[in-house]
């Protein structure tokens, strides 16, 4: 009898037991005792680009909603500066372009198959401008002030034609196929990647061994092998090259031969890399790597600190080399009040020695939209460039376009006034299709396709240039250059 009570209570004793260990587990579970820590490392690097991009001034204006918008549905983009002036330093004579506005323009479809570009100056009643379409099939282009109501059409066949010197072309579909083994190649990494969670902090320990890398390396050199086409695009293209480099004969190149060297070279470099990882309550907060190579070590770390409304980057990349020591400080603090600004500050330093520096400020006010960008750079404590911006932000509609009107513009580079301009720029989402130049259709086949109408453009650009002014600066370029010619194989 005592047994049996003696067995109950065992019985009782260990499912209470195995009772309170399920609940235990459970409750663990739930608070995420028992986690893949590999899992939260990533999800805590993928929070990285973020912290690092942020902008309150690209927020303010919906940069990123604006290229997400561009990508689904094309981009249209354009820029007019007036008012130039570029110091005598700059050139011969220097450049002075008051009263002029000298603008170009880009339409690119959804997918990047289709591009329209177009580039204008206009002085009072007269203007000059190229229009450039693209498509696989084709390139038109119109000069419509020079010769009126007409357009070049240069077939894709035609244009390789008569590109004599280089007949290969990159295979098609070389970019697809390169960008999935990319895709594959970091999936078999991170796959191999070890994580350990941290003692000292919170956080984690990354480690992508020697062994995970020298195969990426050995996948790399087998995935070209296999791309017969893109390696004889590279032996072509390097042989054209040592041939217009020197006069003797030189031996074919070897594109693969090349490669397997620098992969056995590349593999005496690569060793275990390992980083680590820190957070907040699930939040990325820093990292930081070590990396040795030879006699040769380096140190990267990020910090990230605050929220977006008072956010602060801080990067430093350090180099040892036989003991002497070089450091990059980056850091970028981005403030979001009544006020919306960035400020990037960048110092490098030698052996303890202040070596460059770079200040950028921007900043944008939303009461009256006002904006204004300031940069500094000093190398070896002299003063190398210094530069403003002064305008306003108009026809801003987040994620479909903004224009920037920078009324005051000026670059002066180590004490000099290099150059003043005033600048509007526009980016927004394209409406509509990309369209070919408008005008009767030419076609290319060589130079002579152009005789006929090379009186009409002298004609015409003489007549622009005339009431610009500006014939004692055109007339020898183009007596340099040989479109005197032109004129005369047309008479």
């Amino acid at each position: 009898m005592k047994q049996k009570k003696l067995g109950k209570v065992i019985g009782i004793t260990v499912g209470g037991i195995i009772a309170a260990a399920g609940i235990t587990l459970g409750v663990m579970a739930a608070c995420g005792v028992f986690v893949n820590h590999k899992k939260q490392a990533f999800a805590l690097l993928a929070q990285m680009p973020e912290r690092m991009g942020y902008s309150a001034t690209n927020q303010y204006v919906g940069m990123e909603e604006l290229r997400n918008a561009q990508k689904e549905k094309g981009s249209s983009s354009s820029v007019t500066l007036s008012d130039l002036k570029m110091a005598e330093s700059l050139g011969e004579k220097g450049l002075d372009l008051s009263g002029y506005s000298l603008s170009a323009a880009s339409q690119v479809n959804a997918n990047g198959k289709k591009t329209n570009a177009s580039l204008s100056l206009e002085k009072k009643d007269a203007s000059l401008s190229l229009n450039c379409y693209m498509d696989k099939d084709k390139t038109i282009i119109s000069a419509p002030e020079l010769v009126k109501g007409k357009a070049l059409q240069i077939s894709s066949e035609t244009m390789e034609e008569n590109n004599s010197d280089f007949d290969a072309k990159v295979p098609s579909e070389f970019e697809k196929e390169f960008t999935a083994f990319m895709k594959k190649e970091v999936e078999k990494v991170k796959e191999e990647i070890q994580c350990e969670k941290l003692e000292e902090k919170d956080g984690y320990r990354l480690i992508v061994s020697k062994e995970a890398m020298d195969i990426v390396l050995d996948d790399f050199l087998n995935f070209m092998k296999k791309k017969k086409e893109m390696v004889n695009f590279i032996n072509s293209y390097v042989d054209i090259v040592n041939a217009q480099k020197s006069e003797g004969e030189n031996a074919p190149f070897d594109f693969v031969g090349a490669l397997e060297k620098i992969v056995e070279e590349g593999k005496n470099y690569t060793e275990d890399f390992a980083f680590n990882v820190y957070e907040m309550d699930g939040v990325l907060i820093g990292l930081e790597t070590p990396i040795t190579v030879q006699n040769m070590s380096s140190t990267l770390s990020i910090e990230f600190a605050g929220v977006e409304e008072d956010s602060t980057v801080t990067m430093e990349v350090s180099l040892t080399y036989n003991g002497y020591r070089a450091t990059i400080t980056l850091i970028k603090k981005s403030v979001k009040t009544d006020v919306c600004s960035v400020q990037v500050l960048l110092d490098a330093t030698v052996v303890g020695k202040p070596a460059a520096s770079l200040t950028f400020i921007e900043t944008i006010k939303p009461a009256d939209n006002s904006y204004s960008a300031t940069m500094n750079v000093t190398a070896m404590g002299q003063e190398m460039v210094d530069f403003s911006a002064n305008g306003y932000i108009k026809n801003l509609n987040k994620g479909e376009s903004v224009n920037y009107v920078l009324d005051e513009i000026t670059l002066n580079m180590a004490g000099e006034e290099m150059l003043t301009m005033a600048m509007d720029l526009h980016m927004g989402v394209m409406n509509g299709e990309v369209e070919p130049p408008q005008g009767d259709v030419i076609e290319y086949t060589d130079s002579s396709s152009l005789q006929p109408y090379s009186e009409e453009l002298m004609t015409n650009f003489m007549d622009i240039i005339t009431k610009w002014d500006m014939e004692d600066e055109c007339m020898p370029l183009l007596l340099r250059e040989g479109y005197e010619d032109l004129t005369e194989d047309a008479a």
